[in-house]
């Protein structure tokens, strides 16, 4: 028993430095805040560690100037914080000097020997501290809380000097003990610049975080995508669940496992994405796979509620129209379309009209709906009056539908069949050499037509 109020004294200290040592700093902070007497210096020295231990520099500080030098010059553990103190506040070079004049064994005994490798490392004498941490993590005798006390500022003196090779070797050692999202990230941030997606992928499954784990996977699969990595399938197959059922991007990752002949996936993910915030532009393309998989009941479900909303009236309204037909529900397509077409400014429901009475061979029927279209601004519709009108030996009106899709589409250096007719009615050459300049038999009939003016 000492004069410091007893063995329950002293054993408490003991039990502050024994969680101390084992990172179980409010353990050890409990422990030393009912030390008193003599002993209390020591303690709190010991809690000015535990706060430096968790980046609590403010109360370190405050902690230590509540002592005396003097408290602190003859204590070893008092040197050693109070000269971690120094360099994390870039007092570099009296930090150094103070902790050289603690004796290494007295270091190792106080489990110590960490924070002089840290001076040294804030200090920049990198390979010094490299040496000493290299050391305590190959020693036989040491703990595996200082072992991965001592990988962690390695860690950050490999990434500080760039080794990315060391860096990712004693980051994979870590990965077994250390499980931080800001580690995480670190580890992912060095495969990236290794160009390793792989890697970053895998690491970043681990992440903690739902929210930050859907945010870092789907950064990396966007780059996947925008490189055309060869790996990109295998990539999806493993972390494309990953991304958030709100993000847009999980339409463009469908898409391509669509595009890749796996539809019965891509329909799995767009389902739980028309739950999402992308729920619209989901279940328009949901509605799309599952009709071309002759789904056709699914499909039009997937719509159903699309075509109250504004923002996709006319899209779903559209698909809902073609699903019908594709059902051979022809008549019931009809109806459907005529309900719309007065209704709405979007002239592709007129020119379904037209193309289905067209199909029907009511010619005139077919003509009436291809107007409506026309007028509403449709090339298309416009070339298909044209063609009416010149089947039924109008030439001049035929002109003058073409001569309206012409200027609606007078950049399109494709509209081959627009061109060829315009000039073979109205003998301008110029549009016969424009339908030329393409290929196939309407390019072919073209330049007949032109050795023949």
């Amino acid at each position: 028993m000492t004069q410091d109020g007893g063995i329950v004294n002293e054993t408490n200290l003991y039990l502050g430095h024994v969680n101390l040592a084992l990172s179980k700093y409010k353990l050890a902070e409990k422990y030393y805040s009912v030390v008193y007497g003599n002993l209390k210096q020591e303690a709190v020295i010991g809690l000015a560690e535990a706060s430096l231990r968790i980046n609590d520099i403010t109360k370190a500080d405050v902690l230590i100037r509540t002592l005396k030098s003097v408290d602190l010059q003859i204590r070893p553990r008092g040197v050693v914080v109070k000269a971690m103190l120094d360099s994390l506040k870039g007092r570099h070079e009296s930090a150094v000097n103070s902790i050289k004049l603690v004796d290494p064994k007295i270091l190792k005994e106080l489990d110590l020997t960490i924070e002089k490798a840290q001076i040294y490392f804030f200090a920049d004498r990198l390979k010094e501290a490299e040496e000493q941490l290299n050391n305590i993590i190959k020693a036989p005798d040491t703990t595996n809380v200082n072992r991965m006390r001592a990988m962690k500022v390695l860690w950050q003196i490999y990434n500080k000097e760039n080794k990315m090779d060391d860096a990712l070797k004693i980051g994979m050692k870590m990965l077994l003990l250390e499980n931080s999202d800001s580690f995480y990230i670190s580890l992912a941030n060095i495969y990236d610049k290794k160009g390793d997606l792989s890697g970053a992928l895998k690491v970043l499954s681990y992440l903690n975080s739902k929210r930050l784990k859907e945010q870092e996977i789907e950064k990396r699969l966007k780059i996947a995508f925008a490189k055309k990595d060869p790996s990109l399938n295998k990539y999806l197959s493993l972390y494309a669940n990953y991304v958030s059922d709100d993000s847009p991007f999980v339409i463009e990752i469908a898409r391509h496992i669509a595009k890749e002949n796996d539809k019965k996936r891509a329909i799995e993910i767009l389902k739980k994405a028309t739950k999402g915030h992308s729920a619209g532009a989901a279940s328009l393309y949901l509605s799309e796979l599952l009709t071309e998989e002759k789904r056709f009941t699914e499909a039009k479900k997937a719509l159903e509620f699309l075509t109250l909303d504004p923002r996709y009236t006319r899209s779903a309204s559209m698909m809902l129209g073609e699903i019908l037909e594709k059902e051979g529900k022809i008549n019931k397509a009809i109806e459907y379309y005529k309900k719309i077409v007065d209704n709405v400014k979007d002239p592709r429901f007129a020119e379904k009209l037209g193309e289905i009475f067209w199909k029907q061979g009511k010619r005139d029927e077919a003509k009436k709906y291809f107007i409506i279209a026309s007028d509403k601004g449709n090339d298309r519709a416009s070339v298909r009056v044209g063609d009416y009108y010149y089947l039924t030996g109008e030439p001049d009106k035929a002109l003058e539908y073409y001569k309206k899709a012409l200027n609606m589409k007078k950049e399109d250096p494709d509209y081959l069949w627009l061109n060829y007719q315009y000039g073979k009615i109205s003998g301008q050459r110029e549009y016969l050499i424009k339908a030329a300049s393409g290929s196939g038999e309407i390019a072919e009939a073209a330049k007949i037509l032109l050795r023949q003016f």
